[in-house]
């Protein structure tokens, strides 16, 4: 077993450990700008499974394959490497494909004039690794102005892509292509509307930045807005995926004045989610930024931010949380929330369209004629006191 010091000492499992070990090489290799490969970890066949699996859950697959050692000689070794090789070749076809479609995406919207900018996905593989191929993802996040949403569902639906889902909260369509199963989110706006603050897609836009990507520059955003939107995103979902860690702490490396960022994300109101991001890193990976991260991890800030990281830790530490939806779900998520939000009126705000603005769920758990729709907003307190009300009888809001 490893051990973790997150305040107190935490036993850690052999294949967790594995995985930590993966990024801190990569944090590593990539102060001196990728000059060498990453160090090598060791896994021997009789351990592959269970790393294996726990990296495809926190997003690592990709890493880890290329930062496993030679297995020895041990029972299966001969199998293992076939086995790891068969799935880089397998990770590496499906990232083409990505790639491709989503330069064909980019140069459609260009050819209709429609702003548009790619993040996450393989430019931020890109910009953190500097090999698209280094991440895994399911789909390719564009994001446009709400001006231009129909212009480019109309250029994707031309293409082959069907809308599956619309997730309002989140300013988010859902399109995948039955031909070959990709998937594309396109978004309006970076920021769910639940919390209580913006990064306005003019502002992005306007100092958007490019991206290297298979030989191609791909728009996407600044350095700094990336930092704060990959800080943001990982906030929203409790950090649940070391990948995400890793990445944000990467793209945090390479912000060329981390302190003003951090005093913009300050004015924002997303300060907390962008240190605890950091402080994560620093906690797990032994990721290092300097006296401008240190100097407000000690201030008053710090402590909301520490205590935080505490909980995520002890979170992610247990293999079932990133496959466990409920537990990201009830009130301890709000809770969570609301700690990362520093300003009163900012969790004021956040409360209030927590407990009040409808969702999905609300509208499942009780039909009313169209008349009456705005009752959902007492609709959704009673629902939640009442689901709340059975997680805590089961013990879920510890």
């Amino acid at each position: 077993m490893g051990s973790l010091t997150t305040g107190h000492e935490t036993d850690l499992p052999e294949e967790f450990a594995t995985l930590l070990n993966c990024g801190r090489y990569f944090l590593a290799d990539r102060e001196t700008e990728g000059a060498h490969a990453p160090s090598s970890v060791s896994v021997s066949a009789t351990e592959w499974e269970g790393v294996h699996e726990l990296a495809r859950q926190h997003g690592m697959e990709p890493l880890l394959i290329r930062s496993v050692s030679d297995p020895g000689s041990d029972a299966g070794a001969s199998e293992l490497q076939t086995v790891v090789e068969q799935r880089r070749q397998q990770l590496q076809t499906r990232t083409l494909g990505m790639v491709a479609e989503l330069l064909a995406v980019l140069d459609l919207f260009d050819g209709r004039d429609i702003p548009a900018l790619a993040y996450k996905g393989p430019v931020a593989a890109a910009r953190a690794y500097g090999d698209p191929s280094y991440r895994t993802y399911a789909d390719l996040d564009l994001l446009v102005p709400q001006s231009a949403q129909p212009a480019a569902l109309e250029v994707l639906e031309r293409r082959g892509y069907r809308r599956q889902a619309v997730n309002g909260p989140v300013f988010q369509t859902v399109l995948q292509r039955p031909s070959d199963s990709f998937a594309i989110d396109l978004h309006t706006h970076v920021i769910p509307d639940f919390f209580p603050f913006e990064l306005p897609f003019e502002g992005l836009y306007e100092g958007r930045d490019s991206v290297a990507v298979s030989g191609r520059t791909v728009p996407t955003l600044s350095t700094e807005d990336a930092f704060l939107v990959h800080s943001i995103h990982g906030s929203k979902h409790h950090w649940f995926r070391l990948e995400w860690i890793l990445t944000t702490a990467l793209v945090a490396r390479r912000v060329e004045d981390l302190g003003a960022a951090l005093r913009r994300a300050a004015d924002i109101g997303c300060e907390r989610m962008a240190l605890l991001g950091l402080e994560l890193s620093r906690r797990l990976f032994d990721a290092s930024f300097g006296a401008a991260v240190e100097s407000r991890l000690t201030a008053r800030t710090g402590s909301a931010v520490r205590s935080a990281a505490e909980d995520i830790v002890d979170w992610i530490v247990h293999e079932d949380w990133s496959a466990d939806n409920d537990k990201r779900t009830h009130l301890a998520d709000f809770r969570l929330r609301s700690k990362l939000f520093g300003r009163r009126r900012d969790k004021a705000r956040f409360w209030a369209r927590a407990l009040t603005k409808p969702r999905t769920d609300d509208v499942e758990w009780v039909s009313l004629p169209g008349w009456l729709s705005p009752l959902y907003r007492v609709v959704r307190p009673v629902r939640l006191l009442l689901e709340y009300r059975q997680a805590m009888t089961n013990g879920l809001s510890r």
